[in-house]
């Protein structure tokens, strides 16, 4: 029964993540079709550039259910790859209940609070020209974490039962209610922090990042934890989060985030790459080790399309690294030139890293 359930609830976040596909390409053209009007026939509009924003804000929100989904949120997996299954749902059942739902239900407040203050004000944009009901797209924050909390209850149905021992997981509920008693007293009573609480944030995120919890949620998670038991912070400083986050939905200079990750996507279902990659070792042919040299020039220019090491390294693993042990290189020496071909990506514009540090160094 609860995995029928959770197959339903499945869906709705595999239906989010096809709508955001199809918003990339729309994107896409659009972005395109602006570029041309603007240098080619001087024509503009702020309507169209604030739809743009609009779809680019509309892909990363609904890809965070669909990225959970299919437990693509990033964490540190130095001891998490050891763990044994149940370990792993345990962990899995935890960030759910400990990390995703108390910050979703806390950011859904504040938002749904945002969006009803601007559809009470009629809020519309601060440029001449452009869209009207500004409401809609902080609509779309409200239903992004609407639908991140289904497929978070989706993930603990699925977790549990994937549970062999199902006493386990009772008896870390029950530690875990003890700790919060112990934790509530003492906050209750003004007991005095025997630590500086900047140094048990710091250790307590440490510490979950290393069991294996998802790196994004750790710090949402860890972040409300001690704005609810310390006075010098507070929940009233989380209700300004969604208005930051709308804040960043406005930058133009990420919208180039997943345009550059759809042409990375691009040249590897096509098979250009693979044929960048031949066509280089060809030309690299009458040198030693051009296969190699190829490797590398090739994985750099995937690396700053794609912008993602990890995912230009594990492109270039199945398009290259099958070619090179074929043609006799060591397999110490042929993983070596793929990882650093990633690696040297990231060095080389456009690359998604220099976008963001660009933004956040405001250059």
């Amino acid at each position: 029964m609860n995995s029928q359930f959770s197959y339903y609830l499945d869906r709705i976040s595999k239906y989010a993540g096809y709508l955001a596909s199809i918003l990339v390409v729309c994107l896409s053209f659009l972005v395109v079709y602006d570029a041309m009007m603007r240098y080619f026939f001087s024509g503009g509009s702020i309507a169209l550039q604030e739809v743009e924003w609009y779809l680019f804000d509309m892909v990363f929100l609904f890809g965070l259910s669909y990225a959970l989904k299919h437990d693509k949120h990033v964490r540190v997996d130095i001891f998490y790859e050891h763990y044994s299954s149940d370990t792993r749902a345990m962990i899995q059942i935890l960030s759910q209940l400990l990390l995703v739902l108390p910050f979703s239900f806390v950011f859904l407040y504040d938002a749904f609070d945002m969006t009803l203050q601007s559809y009470v004000q009629h809020e519309v944009s601060a440029d001449p020209g452009g869209l009207t009901h500004r409401w809609l797209i902080k609509a779309m924050l409200v239903l992004s974490f609407v639908l991140l909390l289904i497929q978070s209850w989706s993930e603990i149905l699925k977790a549990y039962h994937q549970l062999k021992n199902k006493k386990l997981f009772y008896k870390v509920l029950i530690a875990i209610a003890i700790v919060a008693v112990v934790i509530y007293m003492a906050w209750f009573y003004r007991v005095a922090f025997l630590i500086d609480p900047v140094f048990l944030m710091f250790g307590l995120a440490l510490v979950l990042l290393m069991i294996g919890f998802p790196v994004a949620f750790v710090f949402a998670g860890v972040a409300l934890f001690f704005a609810l038991i310390s006075d010098e912070v507070g929940l009233d400083v989380l209700e300004m989060l969604p208005y930051r986050t709308y804040g960043i939905m406005g930058n133009m200079t990420l919208m180039a985030v997943p345009l550059f990750i759809f042409m990375g996507l691009i040249l590897e279902k096509s098979k250009m790459a693979e044929g960048l990659l031949l066509s280089m070792g060809k030309l690299f042919g009458s040198v030693r080790g051009g296969l190699a040299i190829s490797v590398v020039l090739v994985g750099a220019i995937l690396a700053a399309s794609t912008g993602i090491v990890g995912a230009s390294v594990v492109m270039m693993s199945l398009i290259a690294l099958p070619l090179m042990l074929k043609h006799g290189y060591s397999p110490a020496l042929a993983s070596g030139s793929i990882a650093a071909s990633g690696t040297l990506g990231q060095l080389i514009p456009p690359s998604i890293v220099l976008i963001i540090l660009g933004d956040q160094m405001h250059l």
